[in-house]
């Protein structure tokens, strides 16, 4: 899933930089595992959000509960967060 995430930022995005953040939070005795991936991009359109890689990874986070946001990030590029439950 990251591979696909950095993937697309190396093909699609033109990016100069991008910064990975990787936190657990636990709430309600639920353990999270939450990542941010930010870069400075072009930023990310719905051609980009309907393609084949973003469809994939949205498919392995719904089989494991996991949730994925895109967030245009200003004044330019993407933010990516994904949140998933640890077991």
């Amino acid at each position: 899933m990251v591979r696909e995430l950095v993937s697309n930022v190396i093909k699609h995005a033109k990016a100069s930089e991008v910064t990975f953040k990787v936190a657990l939070t636990e709430q309600l005795d639920t353990v999270q595992l939450h990542l941010q991936l930010v870069d400075n991009g072009v930023g990310y359109t719905d051609k980009l959000a309907a393609g084949k890689g973003v469809k994939a990874v949205q498919a392995r986070l719904k089989k494991i509960a996991g949730q994925i946001e895109w967030q245009k990030n200003e004044p330019q590029g993407t933010c990516v967060v994904v949140v998933v439950p640890l077991p």
